[in-house]
């Protein structure tokens, strides 16, 4: 005899799925939070790295990309032939994202200028034993070679690395209690310019 609390199989089944119910809703609320967080963080990302709003050469004010935006070659090559101010896309390797397509720089004519050194402090004690070096970037160069001498500028070679790409370095162990003399060399494809040359002690 069934008792006035027994439930058949499918009303238990029902019950359950109407308690999943709102779990289930909620779920969806937050992967659409998640979402709409994620789509700000992009486009956050996107308009800190590029010019404000404004006129740049078109009929209607646009977001020009700086160097190292995400949105320089950010599309694919399925866009418009031109963008809003008529430009050719795309201009690198693929379209840029955005209603302008970034222009490349024109190479320079003339050799890089001298590197600038920055750290350690010429003449300074340096912790070790790995030393980072650092130096501004210098105009027109493509590329960078650090080389790290013992004692003198004309003593033996400790450190060295060449076509960096960047304008910083970090050494190889050193020793503690040596004093140490470095240079960078700035390239191009029309020549190299050099550094002076700075010194530090390892302590």
């Amino acid at each position: 005899m069934t008792t006035s609390r027994s439930r058949s199989p499918r009303v238990w089944r029902a019950r359950r799925a109407t308690r999943r119910a709102p779990d289930a809703a909620l779920e969806l609320l937050y992967q659409s939070s998640v979402a709409r967080h994620t789509l700000h963080l992009v486009n956050t990302k996107f308009l800190n790295n590029q010019v404000p709003n404004a006129y740049k050469g078109g009929a209607t004010k646009t977001h020009l990309p700086q160097a190292g935006s995400p949105a320089i070659d950010g599309g694919t090559n399925a866009c418009p032939a031109f963008d809003q101010r008529g430009i050719a896309r795309p201009r690198g390797a693929a379209c840029d994202v955005g209603a302008v397509e970034v222009e490349p720089a024109p190479a320079c004519p003339d050799k890089p200028d001298k590197p600038i050194l920055v750290k350690p402090t010429n003449g300074k004690k340096a912790k070790g034993p790995n030393i980072a070096l650092d130096w501004n970037d210098a105009n027109c160069a493509t590329s960078y070679d650090v080389i790290v001498k013992l004692g003198a500028t004309n003593g033996p070679k400790k450190f060295k690395q060449v076509n960096l790409a960047i304008s910083q370095a970090t050494t190889s162990a050193l020793t503690k209690g040596q004093t140490y003399y470095w240079r960078v060399t700035a390239k191009n494809a029309n020549g190299s310019a050099k550094s002076v040359w700075w010194s530090f002690k390892v302590k």
